[in-house]
């Protein structure tokens, strides 16, 4: 729940970046899900507090903070996502070929079977 204080209602913001600390009172967020769907917090939507970690990788290490981690998918979500627009696409031109060369195949052997050489 957020922070309400002489009639303000704000979300404690902290990020920390190369050990240089900044704080900030924040009215307004505007969150953008994995699935790229945008939602905007306001009033006591916003949490308490979040606090931002951020700097130069150490090691190979990159530093990263996920706000929400997307949900694994059913497995009827993802054969729909899977089968979405170009895979779907690429999936059927992939069956029509093997089917196509198959064909192909089938008839030079025949031929060459009949012609004898």
């Amino acid at each position: 729940m957020a922070i309400n204080s002489d009639g303000e209602i704000h979300c404690k913001l902290t990020h920390i970046e190369n050990g240089n600390v900044t704080v900030r009172r924040i009215r307004q967020m505007v969150v953008q899900m994995a699935n790229g769907v945008v939602y905007t917090l306001t009033g006591d939507q916003l949490p308490d507090a979040i606090s931002l970690y951020s700097g130069t990788p150490k090691k190979g290490n990159a530093l990263e903070v996920l706000l929400r981690a997307q949900p694994p998918l059913s497995l009827s979500a993802f054969f729909a996502e899977f089968l979405n627009g170009t895979r779907a696409r690429d999936l059927a031109f992939m069956f029509v070929g093997m089917f196509v060369t198959t064909g192909l195949s089938a008839v030079y052997d025949m031929l060459t079977r009949m012609l004898g050489s």
